[in-house]
């Protein structure tokens, strides 16, 4: 496995970013860095980070978890970025503060679970394995 395990966000495209990188809605997939190698993160410690869809009528939110031994990764597409898991949520049909996920990310010894909960309640759940 990789040091780092990231997921991808969908950020506004900005000045520094490719242009070939811009997808239609004016947004770039960039990564957003969930652990990295060498942080002290207990067995059973919790890493939570809070996203939000980036328009009001996506239905689905995923939640794709890459690793990789770069520090300076970028895109997920990188040369020696490698995809760990796929999955996907539903969103809810509901107000735009409503809409938000907590997602909250577990250490084990050899998985980390993985938990995205809607502020509504709609609570999802995956484990990933660890191949250390």
């Amino acid at each position: 496995m990789g040091d780092k395990i990231r997921t991808d966000v969908a950020k506004k495209w900005g000045q520094g970013d490719p242009i070939k990188r811009k997808r239609s809605d004016g947004r770039v997939l960039k990564f957003s860095r969930l652990a990295k190698r060498g942080d002290q993160v207990a067995v059973n410690e919790k890493i939570v980070k809070t996203y939000y869809p980036p328009n009001t009528v996506q239905k689905k939110l995923g939640l794709d978890i890459y690793v990789t031994r770069k520090d300076n990764a970028t895109y997920c597409d990188e040369p020696g970025v490698e995809l760990l898991d796929s999955w996907c949520v539903d969103i809810p049909n509901a107000s735009k503060e409503n809409r938000a996920f907590e997602f909250t990310l577990t250490f084990g010894k050899v998985e980390i679970e993985a938990i995205a909960q809607a502020k509504t309640g709609e609570k999802y759940e995956n484990t990933f394995d660890l191949d250390m």
